[in-house]
This record gives C-alpha cells, structure tokens and sequence, in this order.
C-alpha cells in the first residue's frame, strides 16, 4: 500500500515534469540547474542496470519524493513568513502612561487612569479629546481603582 502511494507521488511528479517541459521546456530548475526538457528526458530514458529488482532504483525515488515534500512545504513556509509578517506590523504592546492628559495624543495600547478607573486606547486617539465612560477609542478595563 505505501509502495503504490509513494509510486503515486512519482508519477504526479513526472506528470507535472511532462507538462513543464511541453510548456515550457527551457524553463530552468533553480535547485539543479537543469531545463524542464531535460529533466523530461531523465526521467523517462531507460534506467541504467541496477542490482535493484523490478526497475526501482531507490535513489531516484529519494530524490522525488524529497522534491515533491519540497514542492508541497515551501509555499507553506512563505505563507507562514507572510503571516508573521503581518502579525508583527500589527502586534503593539501595552504601555501605561498614567494619568489621562486631555493635551497628550495616546496610541492603541496605551493605558492611563481617570477618576478611579483605569482605560485602554484601542486606536490611536489625538490630543483634545474627552475621555469619557462608552466613548468610541477607549475601553473601561477596571472601576473603583485607587
């Protein structure tokens, strides 16, 4: 069952080499500098004899499968490198400030203490602005503080 499956995956990438080559056969594999043709032409020439029984040369099937893992795992490592990205542009800490200072413009994250409550900026809030209970850019965190 594994054999058939892993034979599977070997036809899929000799498929897709045969597809490359039919469309674009100068095309050049970055990873063994070979042209879409002629890893066509590797592919299907007769193998070499080999002390291996059947035809399987256990070399040749290493070497697509360790391609097609490849092939499946890089374009999810540049997703996630892509996410982190944007994960990190918007990541903001936390940053207390103290008393709110209507004269101050506050950024999201920031925390400051108003009559015995404490608020959280979840925008970017510009200095003039009231800081009032259910006002739009502030978040009630904690009441009765002293």
């Amino acid at each position: 069952m594994l054999l058939t499956r892993d034979m599977s995956a070997l036809h899929r990438i000799r498929a897709r080499r045969a597809e490359m080559a039919a469309v674009s056969p100068n095309a050049i594999n970055v990873r063994t500098g070979m042209t879409a043709a002629e890893e066509y032409r590797k592919d299907f020439s007769p193998a070499p004899a080999s002390n291996h029984s059947g035809g399987f040369d256990p070399e040749k099937f290493g070497e697509a499968i360790g391609e097609l893992i490849r092939e499946t795992v890089e374009p999810l490592q540049k997703r996630i490198a892509e996410l982190e990205k944007q994960a990190g542009e918007r990541r903001r800490s936390l940053s207390f400030k103290g008393e709110f200072q209507r004269a101050l413009d506050y950024t999201e994250g920031d925390i400051v203490t108003r009559n015995d409550r404490i608020y959280l900026a979840t925008k970017d809030m510009p200095a003039g602005d009231q800081l009032r209970d259910g006002m739009h850019g502030w978040v009630l965190m904690f009441k009765g503080v002293s």
